[in-house]
């Protein structure tokens, strides 16, 4: 039986400078594959930036920034445009550098925008 939860384990990127500018996806679970509507070859290996806006991307980093340098981790409401639906994300850091994210989908949420 599988838990209802997704689950991403990703890599934070750096220009030349040391600023964080994108990161890349390194392994999902099948929940993560279906919520999304993606396949593995679409998001395995891929960044951030290949799916989301530069605004969007933006935002991401400046929360998983401190979760992947500092090991500040935390629960987080969070929407995304591209999905346009609403999750609970825990996130946390195995190693410096790297962040797993553990979501759920906000049904009601869904349901609301499907009315």
């Amino acid at each position: 039986m599988e838990m209802p939860c997704g689950a991403a384990y990703l890599q934070l990127l750096f220009d030349d400078a040391g600023n964080p500018i994108d990161y890349v996806t390194l392994e999902v679970n099948p929940y993560f594959l279906r919520t999304m509507h993606k396949t593995r070859e679409a998001v395995i290996g891929r960044k951030a930036s290949s799916r989301v806006s530069p605004e969007e991307l933006k935002h991401w980093i400046s929360i998983f920034q401190p979760v992947a340098m500092e090991g500040a981790s935390g629960s987080y409401a969070m929407y995304t445009n591209s999905q346009q639906t609403k999750f609970t994300v825990l996130a946390m850091s195995p190693k410096i550098g790297y962040f797993c994210l553990f979501f759920t989908e906000d049904p009601e949420y869904r349901k609301k925008i499907e009315i």
